[in-house]
C-alpha cells in the first residue's frame, strides 16, 4: 500500500474557491489545487497514529476557538519552497493585519495545532519548522521571476481580494505525496464544537 501523508488546512468557502479557480484558469502561469484553494496550518506529515486519533486531537484544539474573519488583499512574489530557483505568487493579509485580534487568534490556532500534532507524525519537510507561520493563498507555483512580476502587476490591477470567515479546519489525507498524490480522505472539524457533538453529527449523517 502506498504511504499516506496528512495535513491540516483551511479550505476556502465554495463560492470563493470557484471564483479564484475561474480566475486561475484564465490567468497564464496560475495554478489551482485539485482539492481546492487552501491555507496550510500544519504542513504534510507521515502519520504515526490513526486518522481518527488525529481527528480527535485536532478537535481538542478547535473546541476552544470561535469563528475567525480573514482578509487577503496583498499579492506578492516569493521564493518557491517546492522548487529551487523559481518563484511563487501568493495572496497575503494586508500589512496591518498581523496585530489584529482575528489574525492573532488564527496564529494561535495554528500554533496549538502544530504543537498538538508534533508527536503524531514525521514532517515531510522538517525544514519548515524554522519558517514563521505566514498565512497565504497560493496563486501560482514554479514560475520564473519575470512571469511572477508580470502576474503580480496584473493581479494588483484587477484588485483581487479574498475575504471569508473560518468556522472549521480540514484534516486531509493523501495517498502518495501531498503535491502529486490522490486525496483519499477529508474531514471537517468545526471550531467551538465538542468531540462528542462531532461524533453525534457524524452518526446522524450516516
Amino acid at each position: 500500500m502506498e504511504p499516506t501523508q496528512v495535513s491540516v488546512q483551511i479550505l476556502l468557502p465554495k463560492p470563493l474557491n470557484q471564483r479564484l479557480a475561474r480566475w486561475a484558469k484564465d490567468a497564464p502561469g496560475a495554478s489551482w489545487p485539485a482539492w481546492g484553494g487552501h491555507i496550510t496550518l500544519v504542513p504534510p506529515f507521515q502519520p504515526l497514529v490513526s486518522f481518527e486519533t488525529l481527528e480527535q486531537t485536532v478537535a481538542s484544539v478547535c473546541v476552544r476557538y470561535r469563528p475567525i474573519n480573514l482578509r487577503f488583499t496583498n499579492v506578492v512574489s516569493v521564493p518557491d519552497w517546492t522548487r529551487e530557483g523559481y518563484r511563487a505568487v501568493i495572496l497575503e493579509p494586508p500589512s496591518d493585519a498581523a496585530s489584529g485580534e482575528d489574525m492573532e487568534r488564527f496564529a494561535a490556532l495554528q500554533r496549538e495545532l502544530s504543537q498538538a500534532l508534533s508527536d503524531m507524525g514525521a514532517l515531510v519537510k522538517p525544514e519548515l519548522l524554522d519558517r514563521p507561520f505566514a498565512p497565504h493563498i497560493t496563486l501560482a507555483l514554479s514560475v520564473s521571476e519575470m512571469e511572477a512580476d508580470h502576474m503580480v502587476s496584473q493581479i494588483r490591477a484587477q484588485g483581487l481580494v479574498a475575504e471569508f470567515t473560518v468556522d472549521r479546519v480540514w484534516l486531509l489525507q493523501f495517498a502518495g505525496s501531498h503535491n502529486g498524490g490522490t486525496l483519499i480522505e477529508r474531514r471537517d472539524i468545526p471550531l467551538g464544537m465538542r468531540w462528542r457533538d462531532i461524533l453525534s453529527r457524524k452518526a446522524a449523517n450516516l
